[in-house]
């Protein structure tokens, strides 16, 4: 592959199997003082990726941990799927993976009219503080800066998006404090 990298890759049918692969990304793979690199990571030879598994295996914390080492480091096509195939059969990464439960997602119903069921939230930006508002019956979504995030300021947003538009029926929230807030339910 250096030679290829130095003078010229040749047709894809008439490569190696094992450098086909590599084809597709031969504009992103340079070489620098004798390494191959894509990027700032190390390609890994096919008769390393072994031994490379190994030391990125080592300390048995999974799938996820293991593409953190490697991430910015090494590199061969299919490194994720074959650090996902050791980790899955290795029972001390299976052991020390993180145990969060996935909850169930709940299915909403749309509501029949525009502005009769909303969702809210709030989001930043970088260094910006924005609450979204978004229409369950059209997908409209609509964006508030927000200098403060209070309760106070929260309905303060919500009743003039509720003039605009409409009072909802049902508000959808993450029940962060500012939508739980004893005031919250006077304004609608």
């Amino acid at each position: 592959m250096r030679s290829y990298v130095r003078h010229g890759w040749p047709d894809k049918q008439t490569l190696r199997p094992e450098l086909k692969s590599f084809f597709d990304m031969r504009d992103s793979i340079v070489l620098d003082e004798g390494l191959l690199l894509k990027g700032e990571r190390v390609v890994v030879p096919s008769a390393l990726r072994k031994e490379m598994k190994e030391i990125l295996h080592n300390a048995h914390l999974g799938h996820d941990s293991m593409m953190r080492r490697a991430r910015n480091t090494v590199f061969w096509p299919g490194i994720n799927n074959e650090l996902r195939q050791m980790a899955a059969s290795c029972d001390a990464c299976q052991r020390s993976k993180p145990k969060n439960q996935k909850e169930p997602l709940h299915q909403h119903d749309e509501g029949k009219t525009p502005w009769e069921k909303v969702g809210l939230d709030f989001c930043e930006f970088g260094d910006r503080q924005y609450l979204i508002v978004v229409d369950y019956f059209s997908n409209f979504i609509e964006v508030e800066h927000m200098t403060s995030t209070t309760t106070t300021h929260t309905i303060s947003k919500l009743k003039q998006l509720f003039a605009r538009y409409r009072i909802p029926k049902t508000i959808v929230s993450d029940n962060g404090t500012q939508f739980t807030a004893r005031k919250i339910p006077a304004i609608y």
